[in-house]
């Protein structure tokens, strides 16, 4: 009967095998799919769980001939609806009893399987003898023990293979390496179907299976991860994405290829190998400042390539985790982005009224104030100078642009700043502001930068008030770049209020942290700057309403002051994000721009904190990714 019911679906390759026993050997795997039809009859294939690896394996099975395709089965009917299309057979089924099926693959995430096999053995829906399998690689057989305790066989096939595109897997699937674990009885009645499509197997046992899919998670999908880390540098070091995978691929090819030749020892190359101490930790310190995440990967890595280094190189494990950065800031520091056409000002050349606040964002019932006349003097953010790396060629990078500023003020000399120079005009009144020498952009006439003479020329209207008691009266905090506070600055604390009603949530608190680390930056091209954002704080999400650079993290503070006065926003429902710690001078400005939410990267001083509490800020410090620490002002703070 088996033998005639192969005749009837395959008689020309059966009677052709038939006639010619002594050429079986020229086709094993056909010859092996018959014997399997003629012992086991064509079984039948319920498929639970419609995704790319059950539809490919399925799929190969069916073209073959080798099972019916029975049930298509899963939660969502069109998913199941077009796997039943592309394997060309089956009933999709959602819900309802199964029909019966000699074989069953549960083709579900890892973590439904052991749920299919309990509902499955509770509707008593697997006869004795029945094979039942899965194709997970990190678990074992047993999770189907509810399964084989109701008579079924069990076992686990791993295809060592990404199932990307099932239209592509179908003809890349000969050759495939498949793990194979599980009772031998249903090993054995599966190996011929895996054969017969071309799969090469082996054996892992049960309690080795989390090592073996471990190992296939780092080559297959943390291969893409590292691919991704790595483009993540070179677009850091200012090349584009294109150019970059078009550089590194040759690089990638090369590795394997020596590895393949020579083995991981023999091919590994670099500064591990050669025991390049300094450079190794300069290069931790570098990924860390374009991403934590990456300077943590780029330690560990080291880690593992130092067991394959040579051992008389001199490359400890202490000098490599002993990074000044590395082993400390991974849940402390993140990355600035710049998103430059916010930081532009449009130059008037009369006196006008505010404008609205860009984004379509509404103002607060701020009084009208006379806009000063603005020069639009914004310098390069970056220059491109030669270097020479260690190799002896010649690299040209970008580098962060820095220039002195002098104030003046009615002719008076002021200070001098360091500055990127991407928003001077900004950056001149918000200084003014924030060093309490003006009280309303009304007093300031004009803001003209020269950078022929380094210099921006302030022209108020009435003249400053208090000008030598304010000017005489400093306190020097400790501010990154230029510190000082002029006049009285602990006499004003007790004169700010911050908004009573207002309310931060932890997820508007994570959306500002994404938002914020996918801005461009200057710090991405050439690091040594400080980032400043100002984002609005709605149960929605944030939205980051504009970010400064400079190199001076209080020039990036004061130029969003400046902005703001500008654009006539207040600051009662926004949130302040910082790459600085919390000083008693960032959290003192922040509370004077009215703004009630104060969020850094970094850590905080004592009188940061003390002051914080004072007025009732709500400062939260070590944000990154999904970390962060809530310093003060809890009682506004929703998680």
């Amino acid at each position: 009967m088996g033998t005639n019911l192969v005749y009837r679906i395959r008689q020309p390759a059966a009677a052709r095998i038939e006639a010619q026993t002594p050429r079986r050997r020229h086709c094993p795997a056909l010859w092996t799919a018959l014997t399997y039809n003629r012992s086991m009859l064509i079984p039948t294939l319920n498929l639970i769980g419609p995704g790319r690896l059950g539809r490919t394996l399925a799929r190969l099975w069916q073209d073959k001939g080798l099972v019916r395709i029975g049930a298509v089965a899963g939660r969502d009917a069109g998913r199941c609806s077009s796997a039943r299309d592309f394997i060309g057979a089956g009933s999709p089924i959602t819900e309802g009893q199964l029909p019966p099926a000699d074989l069953w693959l549960i083709a579900t995430p890892d973590d439904a399987i052991a749920g299919v096999a309990t509902r499955l053995a509770a509707d008593a829906a697997l006869r004795q003898g029945d094979i039942a399998f899965h194709c997970s690689g990190a678990l074992a057989s047993a999770v189907l023990a509810p399964l084989q305790a109701s008579g079924a066989h069990t076992a686990s096939i791993h295809p060592l293979k990404s199932f990307a595109s099932p239209d592509t897997a179908i003809t890349s699937f000969d050759g495939t390496f498949c793990a194979c674990e599980g009772g031998p009885e249903a090993v054995q009645r599966l190996a011929p179907l895996f054969d017969a499509i071309g799969a090469r197997r082996f054996a892992v046992t049960s309690e080795h299976k989390l090592r073996y899919h471990a190992a296939a998670v780092l080559a297959c999908n943390h291969l893409v991860a590292l691919m991704e880390a790595a483009l993540r540098c070179m677009e850091g070091a200012g090349v584009n994405r294109d150019t970059a995978w078009s550089a590194l691929q040759p690089l990638i090819a090369g590795t394997l290829a020596n590895i393949d030749r020579n083995g991981t020892r023999a091919a590994l190359t670099g500064p591990v190998a050669r025991g390049d101490k300094q450079t190794i930790r300069d290069e931790i310190d570098a990924t860390t400042d374009l991403d934590p995440e990456l300077g943590e990967a780029y330690r560990v890595l080291s880690l593992v390539a130092l067991n394959l280094a040579p051992p008389d190189n001199g490359l400890t494990r202490a000098d490599i985790s002993g990074s000044s950065k590395g082993s400390e800031s991974f849940v402390q520091r993140g990355q600035s982005r710049l998103n430059a056409d916010q930081t532009t000002l449009t130059p008037l050349n009369d006196e006008a009224t505010i404008p609205a606040p860009p984004h379509g964002k509404a103002r607060m019932n701020l009084p009208t104030a006379r806009r000063p006349v603005l020069s639009s003097a914004s310098r390069p953010l970056t220059v491109t100078i030669p270097a020479v790396n260690e190799l002896g060629e010649a690299v040209p990078t970008a580098i962060a642009g820095e220039h002195p500023l002098t104030l003046y003020v009615d002719k008076r000399e002021i200070v001098t700043l360091m500055t990127l120079g991407a928003a001077p005009e900004a950056l001149a009144i918000g200084w003014l502001r924030n060093q309490r020498l003006v009280k309303s952009l009304d007093e300031i006439a004009s803001v003209q930068v020269d950078w022929e003479v380094e210099a921006v020329s302030i022209t108020t209207r009435n003249g400053l008030q208090d000008a030598d008691e304010r000017l005489g009266t400093r306190t020097v905090t400790t501010g990154c770049g230029q510190g000082t506070v002029f006049g009285g600055l602990m006499d004003e604390i007790d004169s700010i209020r911050l908004p009573a009603q207002r309310s931060l949530s932890q997820a508007t608190l994570y959306a500002l942290m994404d938002a914020v680390r996918h801005h461009e930056s200057i710090y991405k091209q050439a690091g040594a700057v400080h980032g400043c954002a100002l984002a609005h704080a709605t149960p929605e999400g944030s939205e980051v309403l504009m970010f400064v650079e400079d190199v001076g993290r209080h020039n990036a503070v004061d130029a969003i002051a400046g902005h703001m006065w500008l654009d006539g926003l207040d600051g009662s429902d926004k949130i302040f994000y910082t790459t600085g710690r919390l000083t008693s001078e960032m959290v003192i400005k922040t509370a004077q721009m009215g703004i009630p939410f104060l969020v850094s990267r970094s850590g905080l001083t004592k009188m940061g904190w003390d002051i914080a509490q004072k007025l009732g800020l709500t400062m939260i410090g070590r944000a990154q990714g999904k970390h962060y620490l809530l310093f003060s002002g809890e009682e506004y703070f929703k998680r």
